[in-house]
């Protein structure tokens, strides 16, 4: 009879007296209808190689990748009865079917160099915690490892311990801008105002002010009881528009559902403003969002600015969800336009799923396209290094050539939306457009 037992992570939210929410990860056994059967003492090898950690970190994202090696060396191939008979070649022999697509559910999908290399660096982390614990187990660190010295930016000498073998992973998966044509990304910001309100206002955070999902899904109303999550700064000085800036606070993660699911991580702590030019933008879609809330319940006792049909706060993962099944819903919409770029964006939508991040790469080009430097477009897109910025902006000739700078067309489009839906345009005649 087949059990079907298999390692899973288990996480624990815990609530603080403040009103933040952490999770703390573990790692269980569950047998085929997904019931625990046993908690192990496996959390111990995902713990991060860092001193000091935040709170609300919970290594939930490195206990997945350790369930995944476990499950290949305890119930899918080798059949180990302890942690300790893992072997280098059992390693190496994971790392080659992880990185091309060939474990249990994978269907020959391959996966990217960088989660490739993210995955080798937590098992590596992992097996030398086994190492430490047990002298006398069979895996051998020198037949992983090899020594490479570098030195530092004070002058000072490290060794580093790298991989022997190369990473297998599937080069066609890595491509940063994601293809996806400025028209496009209209197409879909216009089906989110019409038809997928709700939303609204995660997609306006993440394609005006550069949030990453996980990050907009945290924001709260400006009445909210834990604080307001976003703020108009108005000032009267006689000019036509007072709004001088918002800002959007994701300097903490609270609990935002009664259920206490996490809406998402926050990758970079900070009060985020709204990037200049995009205020207007950015305002109009809080206006059509807010009315399109009046009179709809969510949740007071959070008050999260983006809540689904429930009323509870929307997660990272079901707005994943909900962006690829827009795309895929648009497809017949792109494979009809006259611009062969959209056409065959629509045809790639056939084979490839959307990213989430799709609205914050667009204003990431918008930065580039606008001349801003490196620690500029780092400082807007929330980032802790300069890398993401370096990669836009030595592809900034490519950029040029499939987008083009936000001009006043992309305002009076956006006027011109917010006017339809509230029904206040009118016609020459001074009737209203139905």
């Amino acid at each position: 009879m087949n059990l079907g037992y298999h390692f899973s992570v288990y996480r624990l939210p815990i609530i603080l007296e403040d009103g933040r929410r952490i999770e703390r990860s573990f790692i269980v056994i569950k047998d085929r209808y997904k019931n625990i059967v046993q908690f192990t003492d496996f959390h111990k090898y995902i713990m991060s190689g860092r001193k000091t950690r935040d709170l609300p970190s919970s290594n939930s994202n490195r206990a997945v990748f350790v369930c995944s090696f476990l499950n290949y060396v305890f119930f899918q191939k080798y059949r180990l009865k302890r942690l300790s008979d893992v072997t280098a070649d059992m390693y190496y022999r994971y790392m080659e079917a992880y990185g091309s697509g060939e474990l249990p559910g994978d269907k020959g999908k391959g996966r990217s160099r960088s989660t490739v290399i993210r995955c080798g660096e937590i098992l590596m982390s992992m097996l030398q915690s086994v190492k430490k614990n047990y002298p006398y187990s069979s895996i051998r660190l020198e037949e992983l490892t090899k020594e490479v010295y570098r030195r530092t930016s004070n002058g000072d000498i490290k060794i580093d311990l790298v991989p022997i073998e190369p990473y297998v992973y599937d080069s066609e998966l890595h491509y940063i801008f994601r293809d996806m044509p400025e028209r496009a990304m209209f197409i879909i910001l216009d089906e989110v105002i019409l038809h997928h309100k709700d939303i609204l206002m995660i997609v306006a955070a993440c394609a005006f002010a550069g949030l990453r999902p996980s990050e907009a899904c945290n924001l709260r109303r400006e009445d909210s009881p834990l604080g307001p999550g976003i703020r108009f700064d108005y000032i009267f000085d006689g000019e036509d528009d007072p709004l001088k800036d918002i800002y959007l606070d994701v300097s903490k993660e609270l609990c935002l559902r009664s259920d206490l699911k996490r809406v998402g991580g926050i990758k970079r702590k900070r009060i985020q403003k709204v990037y200049g030019p995009f205020i207007p933008l950015f305002k109009q879609c809080y206006d059509i969002y807010m009315a399109f809330m009046k009179n709809r319940y969510y949740e007071t006792e959070f008050g999260a600015l983006s809540v689904n049909s429930r009323g509870k706060a929307y997660t990272y993962k079901r707005f994943s969800q909900r962006i690829r099944q827009i795309a895929e819903d648009l497809i017949p919409t792109f494979l009809k336009s006259d611009d062969p770029f959209v056409v065959n964006f629509g045809i790639m939508l056939q084979s490839y799923n959307i990213a989430p991040h799709i609205f914050r790469h667009w204003f990431t080009v918008q930065l580039v396209l606008r001349g801003e430097s490196v620690g500029m477009i780092q400082h807007w897109r929330g980032d802790r290094s300069p890398e993401s910025s370096l990669t836009y902006l030595n592809h900034k000739s490519e950029l040029e050539r499939q987008y083009k700078k936000v001009s006043s067309e992309m305002f009076d489009f956006m006027r011109w939306k917010a006017e339809k839906i509230y029904g206040n345009k009118k016609r020459s005649d001074g009737q209203k457009i139905d």
